[in-house]
C-alpha cells in the first residue's frame, strides 16, 4: 500500500522521474487485447485518486505534473476507454492556468480523442482565455457562439469547480492505495428514469417543462436516454393523464425531374416540395454520464404507456444541462422550423 500524500509529494517534486511517476503511467492489462475484451489500465484507479488528491490543493506550479498525468490519462482514453471523469478533471485544471499553450493540447484533446471524448468535453474549457484565441486556432467554433453555447468563464469556472468540490464531498480520497488495485465494476448499470416516464423540470425563468422518456440503454462504455421534449411551458407541474404535447415534424420530400437535365427551359414543375404522409416524433439523446450531474432537476410525476410508433427525428445529443436547455427553450420559442406538437398519447399503446 502506498500513503497517497507522501507519493503526491514526491510526484510534485519531480512529475518526470521515471522511478515514481511509473505509478501512476499507463499499463493495460493485456497489451494485445481491446477494451473490448475486457482490457483495463492498471493504473488508472491509482492515478484517478492521486489526481483528485492533487485537486484539493493545486497551484500554476504543479503545470507540470498536470499535464504529465493528462498525457497518461489520454493514452488511457485513446487505446481503453475512450472517454474518463479523470481526463474531465485535468483538464479543467490545465482550464485554470490560463495558458496560451495549452489551448492546443486542450483543442487537440476534444476532437482528436474519439466520438466519446468529443462529446464529453465541454467546448467551454476552450474558451477561458475569450474568444479570439481559440478561434485564430479553429475559426470554426465561431458556431458555438452563434448558438450561445459558450458560457462567460467565471460562471463556467464556478459550475465545474462545484462539480468536482461535490465529487469529492461524496467520494473522499483514501488515505493509502495499491497502485495496481482494480475496483470491481457493476455488472448492470442502474438507470436513473425509465421508458415512459413523464419528467417535470424547471426552465432558468421559473417556468414548468417537460420531458417523456423513449428508451434507455447501455453502450460500449456509457449509457443514453431518448427522450421526447414536451411543449409544455406552464407555471405549474401538473400533466394531463391524456394530453402530453410532445414534437413532430414531417420531412419534406424534394422532387427536382431529372437531375442531369441541363436545360434551364426546364418547366417549374418539374420541382416541387411535399410532405411525408407520417410524422417523424422530434427526440433528444442524452448521456448517462451528463445526466448524472443534472438528474436532480429532473422529477418523475407519471408515466406513460410504451410508445409504439418508431419514426424519429434526431434533434441533439447531450451532456450537460445548459445544452439540453437550450434545445429545449428552442423548441418551446419555436425557433426550429417546420416543428409542431402531436399528442404523446395518439402514439401509446396500453
Amino acid at each position: 500500500m502506498i500513503i497517497l500524500a507522501d507519493y503526491l509529494a514526491q510526484l510534485k517534486a519531480d512529475p518526470f522521474n521515471t522511478n515514481t511517476n511509473q505509478q501512476v503511467s499507463f499499463q493495460p492489462m493485456q497489451a494485445d487485447q481491446s477494451f473490448w475484451d475486457g482490457n483495463r489500465d492498471k493504473h488508472a484507479n491509482f492515478r484517478q485518486e492521486v489526481t483528485r488528491l492533487l485537486y484539493q490543493s493545486y497551484s500554476i506550479e504543479d503545470r507540470p505534473l498536470v499535464l504529465m498525468l493528462l498525457e497518461q490519462e489520454n493514452l488511457n482514453c485513446k487505446f481503453i476507454k475512450n472517454s474518463t471523469d479523470n481526463l474531465l478533471r485535468l483538464l479543467f485544471m490545465l482550464y485554470t492556468f490560463k495558458q496560451i499553450e495549452d489551448l492546443k493540447l486542450l483543442h487537440t484533446t476534444k476532437f482528436g480523442l474519439g466520438y466519446d471524448a468529443t462529446l464529453n468535453i465541454d467546448i467551454n474549457l476552450l474558451f477561458g482565455l475569450g474568444n479570439d484565441p481559440i478561434l485564430s486556432i479553429d475559426s470554426s467554433l465561431q458556431e458555438y457562439l452563434d448558438y450561445k453555447e459558450v458560457l462567460p468563464p467565471e460562471e463556467f469556472y464556478q459550475q465545474q469547480k462545484t462539480l468536482w468540490d461535490q465529487d469529492l464531498a461524496d467520494h473522499p480520497v483514501p488515505e493509502q492505495l495499491q497502485p495496481d488495485e482494480i475496483p470491481e465494476e457493476k455488472n448492470q448499470l442502474q438507470f436513473f428514469f425509465k421508458k415512459g416516464d413523464i419528467l417535470v423540470f424547471q426552465y432558468e425563468d421559473k417556468k414548468i417543462g417537460s420531458l417523456l422518456v423513449a428508451q434507455s440503454y447501455e453502450t460500449f462504455d456509457d449509457a443514453e436516454y431518448i427522450v421526447y421534449p414536451s411543449g409544455i411551458y406552464q407555471e405549474s407541474e401538473d400533466v394531463s393523464k391524456d394530453q402530453l404535447p410532445i414534437f413532430g415534424r414531417k420531412i419534406k420530400a424534394i422532387h427536382m425531374g431529372n437531375p442531369f437535365e441541363q436545360s434551364i427551359t426546364s418547366e417549374s414543375n418539374q420541382a416541387s416540395l411535399e410532405k411525408s404522409r407520417n410524422t417523424m416524433l422530434v427526440s433528444i439523446t442524452i448521456t448517462h454520464s451528463g445526466l448524472q450531474h443534472f438528474q436532480d432537476k429532473l422529477k418523475k410525476v407519471a408515466s406513460l404507456p410504451s410508445i409504439i410508433y418508431k419514426g424519429t427525428h434526431h434533434l441533439a445529443r447531450v451532456n450537460n444541462w445548459k445544452n439540453l436547455e437550450m434545445h429545449l427553450y428552442n423548441l418551446i420559442q419555436g425557433n426550429y422550423p417546420g416543428f409542431e406538437t402531436v399528442n404523446a398519447y395518439d402514439f401509446s399503446q396500453e
